[in-house]
């Protein structure tokens, strides 16, 4: 999905289980969120590089 800009902001995937990523103001990935075989993760990324991962 794009913003009015043509920005891509949601990606959604579905190789080798599924895939959510949100992206920040800048195009970067903000939130990522997997799920498959190997597990499940979110990932919050701070513009700075700064990310910190939740898993079960």
């Amino acid at each position: 999905m794009t913003d009015p800009q043509g920005r891509i902001r949601v990606k959604l995937a579905d190789r080798d289980g599924s895939g959510l990523l949100l992206s920040n103001d800048s195009q970067q990935p903000g939130v990522q969120m997997q799920a498959g075989a190997a597990g499940s993760s979110v990932k919050v990324i701070e513009k700075d590089g700064r990310q910190q991962v939740i898993a079960p």
